[in-house]
């Protein structure tokens, strides 16, 4: 298993908002990124209004294009898409590219890197990897095949994470105690 890794997570790495330490997932095996978040990427070079900001977006992208492995929207992804979006119920409603990274992910066998999870998610399937900084605290939850999550807190590398095991169906609080 691979990990794709969602443009919201690049971007927030891009503006210096959050730290892009890959190596806390090691266990997922190489990174990569879809076609389309190459492209989202790309957009928002486009869309600097500032020289300078537009520069640098551009050695960041152009970085990651060079680092990354870049996975294409193929015949076999469009029938990932299809069946997997057919699958989510009706109420409910995923971006088209969200819809389209996670299919990538699904055909090649990956997890999504994202803090986007309410979307990626709903996803059937899919293997969803999220990271979100609140405060001092870091968590990591995971949205497994079976749809259960694990939540795990921890502050920094003093305190061993606690684990909580939810169903989907109730609301896990990752400020909670074990």
């Amino acid at each position: 298993m691979g990990l794709l890794i969602d443009t919201d997570v690049l971007v927030l790495a891009e503006r210096g908002k959050v730290g892009l330490d890959l190596g806390r997932y090691l266990d997922y095996g190489n990174a990569f990124i879809s076609v389309l978040t190459a492209s989202e990427l790309l957009v928002g070079v486009h869309r600097a209004l500032d020289e300078d900001v537009r520069s640098r977006r551009l050695a960041f992208v152009e970085g990651l294009l060079s680092a990354l492995p870049v996975l294409p929207v193929d015949i076999e992804t469009a029938r990932v898409h299809a069946q997997m979006v057919a699958q989510v119920l009706r109420h409910e409603t995923v971006g088209a590219h969200d819809a389209l990274i996670g299919a990538t992910a699904l055909r090649h066998g990956h997890a999504v890197l994202t803090n986007n999870g309410k979307d990626f998610r709903k996803l059937p399937g899919l293997v969803v990897v999220g990271t979100l900084k609140r405060g001092q605290y870091i968590y990591l939850w995971v949205l497994l095949a079976d749809r259960r999550r694990i939540v795990a807190r921890g502050r920094g590398d003093r305190e061993e994470p606690r684990l909580t095991i939810n169903s989907v169906g109730k609301r896990a609080d990752p400020r909670a105690g074990p």
